[in-house]
């Protein structure tokens, strides 16, 4: 019987959310909404399209529920798919980003 509630073959990824995204291709700054994030890459939605296997410079901070992530460094256009409403979804591989644990988040963020 399938109906035995909460046993799934993969589990749920966990809850997250970027708390500073930003994308720099060839120095145009690009925002981006993260989608999904493991430590093999990035899911994001951008307005614009960027080519499969460009070189990306990406900074931020990723919240989650181990903690806060830094994430700096170069990453790799893996698929760039248009949606119907104009956004883009792209999916990055991490090969030369560093995504590093921060021992507590900064508290001087003021929103002036």
């Amino acid at each position: 019987d399938e109906a035995d509630g909460e046993r799934r073959g993969n589990p749920r990824s966990p809850e997250f959310h970027a708390r500073r995204l930003r994308l720099d291709y060839q120095g145009r700054l690009l925002g981006a909404r993260l989608v999904d994030f493991s430590d093999q890459g990035l899911g994001v939605e951008v307005l614009s399209q960027l080519p499969v296997g460009s070189e990306v410079a990406v900074s931020g901070e990723i919240s989650g529920e181990d903690g806060v992530f830094s994430i700096t460094g170069k990453v790799i256009v893996e698929h760039c798919r248009s949606r119907q409403d104009g956004v883009y979804r792209i999916g990055f591989s991490l090969e030369k980003a560093v995504i590093e644990k921060l021992s507590s988040p900064p508290e001087d963020f003021d929103r002036r």
